[in-house]
């Protein structure tokens, strides 16, 4: 079965109008909305608005809001060695210096 081809119109709906400071653009597909949050190519203080009207910041977008939440954490630093490895190193850095200091 062939799709229906869809009108200008509802094809509209479909996607919205990004604002980032004074450019913005219009026709993006709502469907890359997710993935761009996700891969940093929009940001929290973009806006978005479905008529070019009427603006709201992707970050206070009730449903594209949370996305960044995930994209946003820095990644955290490796945790560090346990207490008793660092004892142990602790231990030999002194046999080394010991070994290595003149007599």
């Amino acid at each position: 079965m062939d799709k229906p081809v869809r009108n200008q119109e509802e094809r509209q709906k479909e996607t919205v109008f990004i604002r980032r400071g004074d450019r913005t653009v219009k026709g993006v597909a709502l469907s890359s909305l997710t993935a761009s949050i996700k891969n940093g190519r929009l940001r929290r203080t973009d806006e978005i608005s479905v008529d070019g009207n009427r603006w709201v910041e992707l970050g206070e977008h009730r449903k594209l809001g949370p996305l960044f939440a995930s994209v946003n954490k820095a990644p955290s630093s490796p945790p560090g060695p346990p207490d008793n490895l660092k004892k142990q190193l602790a231990g030999i850095s002194g046999m080394l210096d010991e070994i290595n200091s003149p007599s």
